[in-house]
């Protein structure tokens, strides 16, 4: 829903602990000369290596193989109904 209002949604590592310690280092010393938070760090560098994947010459070929990865597990969901949808369901019947 937060894509559709124009959100763009970057995981941040909650634990420094979990990076490996050089990229760790490099991480905390970038945010303390840029006087900036960590996790502001970290989503400049997704946006960079985005840029930089989509501007290489495999880069259209990896975006598509991407997209219909995406387009493949949205076909395999089953529809959702919306919270405040009261139309009866069929309960699937469980093998005894």
């Amino acid at each position: 829903m937060l894509g559709a209002l124009g959100w763009h949604l970057v995981a941040v590592p909650a634990h420094v602990e979990h990076l490996p310690p050089s990229v760790a280092a490099k991480l905390a010393e970038t945010a303390a000369l840029a006087k900036v938070e960590m996790g502001e760090v970290w989503s400049a560098a997704v946006q960079i290596a985005a840029r930089q994947l989509a501007a290489s010459e495999d880069g259209p070929r990896i975006l598509a193989e991407l997209d219909a990865e995406r387009e493949a597990a949205l076909a395999n969901r089953s529809p959702r109904h919306a919270a405040n949808d009261n139309t009866s369901r069929r309960r699937r019947k469980t093998a005894a």
